[in-house]
């Protein structure tokens, strides 16, 4: 149906929306896209600034593009792996980027004050993973270097609980002794 409006109705006679599908019975497919052939079916979101396409990619991938960017954003392969920033995903999750910032995992805690936002990011710099606090300008607090090795940057390690295991010195503070407890 078509009313006066213009919306199209699929299963109702009382569109509310220009495209209005609806089935009563539920558990089957509202709607299908599919092309004869091996080639791509994408769903394309456009407004003035940005398009984007949603669908199965002609390698038989699932992608979110950035039409606009020419840029691959998401896709999942038919293994299951999961690409961000890659096409290519090599494991469950693999997220690929140009600079720290762009392969990084925030995590935010937006609580009460105070806020909590933190960065696991792989710095190209020096080849280290870096767990960065971004309510301190993304200082690096713990590092491990390819080569090996951890840094805790501004702080000590408590392995145990105050009065029951070992505390490590502070490497700005020399005076500090290393301690163990019971």
């Amino acid at each position: 149906i078509i009313d006066s409006s213009g919306n199209v109705g699929v299963g109702t006679t009382s569109p509310s929306k220009k495209l209005h599908l609806y089935n009563a019975t539920g558990g089957t497919d509202l709607l299908r896209l599919e092309v004869a052939d091996s080639d791509s079916a994408f769903i394309v979101f456009k407004n003035s600034a940005r398009e984007w396409r949603m669908g199965e990619h002609s390698q038989e991938k699932f992608e979110i593009y950035d039409t606009t960017a020419s840029a691959t954003r998401f896709m999942i392969d038919t293994s299951g792996n999961v690409g961000i920033g890659t096409t290519t995903p090599a494991s469950a999750l693999d997220i690929t980027g140009g600079n720290n910032g762009a392969s990084s995992i925030s995590l935010k805690n937006t609580a009460p004050n105070p806020d909590s936002h933190w960065q696991i990011t792989p710095s190209y710099a020096s080849d280290t993973l870096q767990f960065r606090s971004a309510n301190n300008s993304y200082a690096a607090r713990l590092e491990i270097p390819a080569a090996g090795g951890i840094t805790v940057n501004g702080g000590h390690i408590t392995m145990g609980t105050a009065d029951k295991g070992i505390t490590f010195q502070d490497i700005a503070n020399a005076s500090a002794p290393v301690s163990s407890g019971n």
